[in-house]
């Protein structure tokens, strides 16, 4: 059976980290598959065409905020076109709400909720052997009109077991596009408008595997790279770690990273501002000035220790950082999200 892995990305220079992790966990002795890369800008009836030249028997497509629409409207057709493909979905907006996405959606057959690396090549041989799924933990599928859930369970990858997705083949297909890269999974917060508040299990790649897949985006001048690190800096030795590593190996590459700011020590503040210019760009998510705001929706910051440290980060003007704030949050008028306008 032949498979295709559909990556919709958000713009044309950005890529799924997601799609060439799990491409490269799929054992190639037993499955065929391909990677296919489009936007949710690219025209739907284009995109359809170019999967349906594949004439394969499985389609997989990994669902976020900003593409679960596009992804519907494809799979969609894509159902009525070819009744007998198996649409297999995962990602965080339909790991969540997983049966009803079901039955909203007839076009969908299975949905992933645990981590893909250790469920998809059950899940592909159970389909190509024309196997039952229930045995298989973690997913969520149709069996003719009927829904059912497997057994939920806390299974999870070995941060070390993950296959770096880049090497010297593929590092050109890359080129005027954004690459990701994750050192860590999970969040130590409890924000109530994120989905990453579900993964509390926290965990990290060794300092060891961490340098070595760095060394590759420095060797091969990767211009930029982004992190997908939930909060980058919940660990924060290990954070000083890695950035005195960019500090004393880097050479041309940009390394984009996610922190709360309130939580930065003076070390690695100072640590930062040493940085040459363009070594690091950060991002720093405040979402409101507002504490009651803050306390609604279970974010816990400290807006004093924020404004210090994100006022010491500017003085060395090395970097570029960028704030975020979230419209309409509660207890947050027009006049409040102005004044947290004003505070960032």
């Amino acid at each position: 059976m032949e498979a295709i892995f559909c990556a919709i990305n958000s713009k044309y220079i950005h890529t799924c980290l997601a799609a060439h992790i799990l491409i490269n966990h799929i054992d190639k002795n037993i499955f065929k598959v391909d990677l296919l890369q489009y936007s949710i800008n690219d025209e739907t009836d284009i995109v359809l065409k170019n999967i349906m030249q594949s004439k394969a028997d499985i389609y997989m497509f990994s669902v976020y905020i900003f593409n679960v629409e596009f992804i519907k409207k494809i799979i969609s057709k894509l159902k009525k076109i070819n009744p007998a493909c198996k649409i297999i979905l995962g990602g965080p907006e339909v790991s969540f709400g997983s049966a009803d996405f079901l039955k909203d959606n007839p076009s969908t057959d299975i949905i992933i909720l645990g981590e893909g690396e250790l469920i998809l090549n059950k899940l592909l041989t159970a389909i190509t052997n024309n196997n039952g799924f229930d045995r298989i933990n973690n997913i969520v599928y149709r069996q003719g009109n009927e829904i059912i859930s497997t057994d939920k369970t806390d299974e999870l990858i070995n941060m070390n077991d993950i296959i770096f997705p880049y090497n010297l083949d593929n590092i050109k297909c890359f080129k005027n596009k954004i690459m990701y890269y994750e050192s860590s999974r999970g969040c130590p917060y409890s924000c109530a408008y994120c989905m990453s508040a579900n993964d509390k299990h926290l965990r990290y790649k060794s300092l060891e595997k961490v340098f070595d897949e760095l060394t590759f985006f420095i060797e091969n001048k990767v211009p930029i790279i982004k992190f997908t690190d939930r909060t980058f800096n919940a660990d924060d030795v290990r954070a000083q770690k890695i950035w005195q590593f960019i500090l004393e190996n880097n050479d041309c590459t940009t390394f984009h990273f996610e922190i709360s700011a309130d939580i930065l020590s003076e070390d690695s503040v100072s640590l930062l501002n040493k940085m040459p210019p363009h070594y690091v760009q950060l991002e720093a998510g405040v979402q409101s000035a507002k504490q009651q705001t803050l306390k609604a929706v279970n974010r816990k910051t400290d807006l004093n220790n924020l404004e210090h440290n994100l006022m010491r980060l500017t003085e060395a003007n090395n970097m570029h950082i960028h704030t975020d704030l979230i419209a309409g949050l509660p207890y947050e008028s027009y006049d409040d999200f102005k004044s947290s306008f004003n505070f960032v």
